[in-house]
């Protein structure tokens, strides 16, 4: 009952404010908004940065604009028709002078 409430306060806000695009950052309560603007023809990218797709992502695939994902390997488990958008998951420079510093193993 909360998704149902949900999907309609969200469709609802969609509609009072001027949207010109909803990002879906996967999970429950991104499906219901995600739905919404779907509903309402707002136009919706999703932003996958696991390696596995979420099944929000896999279930909304086909309605987005476009998915950024952050590995390859997800794309493959979205519906055919969506567009990607390989992005890779930003990192600040420290974390990536701390990865370069470790010893192989």
């Amino acid at each position: 009952m909360d998704n149902t409430a949900g999907y309609w306060a969200s469709r609802w806000a969609l509609g009072e404010e001027p949207t010109s695009l909803v990002v879906g950052l996967g999970g429950p309560v991104s499906a219901i908004v995600s739905r919404a603007a779907h509903s309402r023809g707002v136009p919706l990218v999703l932003l996958e940065k696991d390696a596995r797709a979420s099944r929000t992502a896999r279930q909304l695939g086909a309605y987005a604009e476009a998915a950024c994902v952050a590995f390859d390997d997800s794309s493959i488990q979205l519906p055919a028709p969506t567009p990607i958008v390989l992005t890779g998951t930003p990192a600040r420079e420290e974390f990536i002078r701390l990865h370069n510093r470790q010893p192989v193993r």
